[in-house]
C-alpha cells in the first residue's frame, strides 16, 4: 500500500497479491500531438480485466507456488524470488 509519494511510504504486508503489468514501462515513449503512446495502459496499469486484454502477454500463474511467472502472484513468492535474485528483502521487513 503506497500512502505518500513525498516521502515516500509504503506499507508491505507479509501476503496477499502482487499484481504485474503486461508491458515493460519505456521512460523514452513520448506523448505526442496529445496522444498517448499504443498500449500504454498495459503499462500503467495492473488491473487483471484491463491486461486480460492484452492476448498472450497476459499470463495465469499455472502453479500457486511458482512466483516467477504471471500477473498475479502471492506476495510472499515475489519476495522469494527477489530473495534469490539477491535482493536484502530483510531489510524491507526492517523498514
Amino acid at each position: 500500500l503506497v500512502s505518500c509519494c513525498d516521502p515516500l511510504r509504503v506499507y508491505v504486508y507479509r501476503e496477499g497479491l502482487a499484481r504485474f503489468c503486461t508491458e515493460r514501462f519505456d521512460p523514452n515513449a513520448l506523448v505526442k500531438k496529445n496522444r498517448l503512446p499504443e498500449g500504454w495502459a498495459y503499462t500503467h496499469l495492473t488491473n487483471s480485466s484491463l491486461n486480460k486484454g492484452n492476448g498472450a502477454k497476459f499470463r495465469h500463474s499455472s502453479d500457486e507456488g511458482d512466483s516467477s511467472m504471471g500477473n498475479k502472484r502471492r506476495i510472499s513468492g515475489v519476495i522469494e524470488l527477489l530473495r534469490k535474485q539477491g535482493c536484502d528483502v530483510d531489510r524491507l521487513w526492517e523498514r
